[in-house]
Order: structure tokens, then sequence, then C-alpha cells
């Protein structure tokens, strides 16, 4: 029996409890192993480079993780200089060519956005693929290595690891109460496997810096902007916009690289503490978060009573209505992905990146992309 998109999100709930039971223990363990490999490595720093401002990434993870947590974790041996695009002037997808020039030592970037020079990356989130926390968390795992070889080929840096965001819903202006309501709207997408969903569902995709979304909701260049539940909040959305509609669209999730000839000056200790730490980043602390904030962020947006963290980290309360898809709707957008998402992802890969997306993730959703 398929499930409805009310019980996707409950499903969201209880793995929140179960991740929160998870993260406190793992939490303990790795954190004492990392303090304990820190008291014999010689002392390092990383010039590292973050997502946009006013994310629900920057601000709940990246930004007290590298400014805050680093510090405890490694004894303080290791001294964490941060900036965020935002605070450098640059665009997100330029982050690649930033770590790959060696300007930063590290970045923490959503995949999609880098997807322009390296479009495997896009195959850790197509649109309409993952429905599920369980889901997302299966594909990027099964992902990891075809997005590194691509990384390695086209840019020469090293993935250390990759993460969930939050679910990336529909913010519009004015009603929407199916998916048959986004037909002619301009809606605001990150790569360009949302486009392809954004295009089959009848609307018309339009790319624009995150920074930008409020004055273009405000002035009418676009309808409607897909994304995380929580940066949809913590960057005032609701302010511009009237409807929250539920589809969960993707999952914008993020991956960390670093420069290889900054990984090569680090010795074995060092790169093994690094690479724990990473990990450390998304299991025990960045996955709990963001399956908290998918549901916190529904709740922010739309007055709902459950909403617990008003005033932490830039949210605030919106009056947004709250719609959620039927199974009519998701009966469509599976249609979609199968007939433009999937296909056109293949084309734009290639021949062998979409056999190593079909050997991988489309083993872990039951899907294929086809053969061209």
């Amino acid at each position: 029996m398929k499930q409805t998109h009310r019980q996707l999100l409950s499903a969201v709930a209880v793995a929140l409890a179960a991740l929160a039971t998870t993260a406190v223990r793992a939490q303990a363990d790795t954190k004492a192993e990392l303090i304990s490999l820190a008291q014999e490595m010689q002392p390092f720093s990383m010039r590292v480079l973050g997502p946009p401002v006013g994310t629900a990434e920057w601000s709940f993870v990246v930004k007290p993780f590298w400014n805050e947590t680093v510090k405890e974790l490694s004894a303080g041996k290791v001294t964490a200089t941060l900036n965020s695009v935002t605070d450098i002037n640059a665009q997100p997808s330029d982050a690649l060519q930033l770590i790959s020039q060696g300007t930063f030592d590290m970045a923490n970037m959503v995949a999609n956005y880098g997807s322009g020079d390296v479009p495997t990356l896009d195959g850790f989130d197509l649109a309409g693929v993952a429905t599920s926390i369980d889901s997302i968390k299966k594909v990027l795992a099964a992902y990891e290595p075809a997005a590194e070889a691509a990384l390695q080929k086209r840019y020469r840096v090293n993935l250390l690891g990759a993460g969930m965001s939050g679910a990336q819903t529909f913010f519009c202006k004015g009603d929407v109460k199916t998916v048959d309501d986004l037909k002619g709207k301009k809606v605001r997408v990150s790569s360009s496997t949302l486009s392809e969903l954004v295009q089959g569902l009848g609307a018309a995709p339009v790319t624009m810096a995150f920074g930008e979304l409020v004055p273009a909701l405000q002035r009418g260049v676009i309808d409607c902007v897909i994304t995380g539940t929580m940066s949809g909040n913590t960057a005032k959305l609701y302010e511009v916009s009237d409807t929250m509609f539920t589809l969960i669209a993707g999952w914008a999730p993020t991956i960390q690289v670093i420069n290889s000839k900054s990984l090569a000056k680090l010795d074995d200790a060092q790169r093994q503490w690094l690479t724990k730490a990473v990990d450390y980043y998304y299991r025990s602390i960045s996955d709990a978060i963001q399956a908290r904030n998918v549901n916190e962020g529904i709740w922010c947006n739309t007055a709902d009573k459950r909403c617990t963290m008003i005033g932490q980290a830039g949210v605030t309360p919106g009056d947004m209505k709250l719609v959620e898809p039927s199974s009519e709707d998701l009966a469509k957008v599976r249609e979609v992905v199968q007939q433009s998402v999937l296909p056109q992802y293949g084309k734009a890969c290639g021949k062998d990146c979409a056999a190593a997306w079909n050997d991988s993730v489309g083993k872990v959703v039951d899907m294929q992309i086809p053969v061209q």
C-alpha cells in the first residue's frame, strides 16, 4: 500500500525520535574518540567555505560546528576560519572552483549547486525520487563513490561526506490546493533536476540566488520558491508568500569537499581526525537537526502550536496556509519523475554516469534511468 503524504510526514516524526536516541549514543562514543585522537595530533588550520547566510544549514549546523564544536572535538588543536559565500560575495555554485583553486581548503555546499560542471552531483537528489528520510539516507550512502570519482576527475577535490538537508517544499503566493494549481507559475528552483520536475508539472522554472528570493516574490518576478521548510522560515519567506504546499520535491543534500593538496598536507593522524569529524558532523549532529527542522519548519511557518523554536537561530512565527498534497498529486509527481526527470538526467549526465546511478541509487529506490 502506498503511503499518503501525511503518513510520510508522520514517518519523519518517528524517524526524528529514533535519530535522536541513536545520535545521543553515537555522539558520546565518537566525541570521546575524536578528543582522544586529537591528544596525539599536531595542530592544523582549515579555511572553510560555507553556504549562504540565512539558510538553515548555515544557521543550525555549519556555523556552530566550525566556530564552536570543532574546538571541543580537537581539544583546541584545529583552527577553522569560516566564511559564508555571502561574506565573500560569491555564488554557491562558485564553491567547487574556489576549493579547486585553493582559495579555501574545504567547503560545505548543496551538492546540486555544483552540477553545472559536475552533472553527476545531481544524482544525489533527483527531484521526486527520495520520499522519506530513510530513503534519502540510503541514496546518499549508495552514491558517494560515484560522486567522488566525478569530483576527482573534474576538479581534483576529495569528497569527505554527504548528508541530507531539509525536505524541499513549495512556498507560493496565492492559493495552491493541488499540483494542477502550479501550472503557469514561475517557480524558483536550485537544480536542473528540479527544473525538470517543475516543467513536467506545467510550471516555469527560474534560477536565482537564495538572497534574492524575498524581493523577487514581492515584485512578482517569481510566484513560488522550492526550498527547505526551515530555510524558508529563517529567510522570512512567509512574509511574501501565502501558501506552504508540502509536496516533497527533494532534499538538497550537502557535501563536504576538500582540496586534494590541502588533504595531502595533513599527516595520517590529522586526516583520520578530519575524516571522522566530518562523519560525526553528519551522523551525530546534522542528520538529527535536519530531521527535526522538517516538521518545525512547517509548524513555525503556519502558526502551528507545536512549533517550539521561535527565537532560536533566527526562527520567527509565520501565518501561512498549510496545504498537503493528495495521493493523486503524488501519483502525478511519480509519473513526471519516470517520464521526464530520469530520462533527462540520463541525457545530461551521460551513459557512464547513468549506469553508475542505476547500479547504486537505482537499486535502492527501485527505479532505472532508461538506456539511451
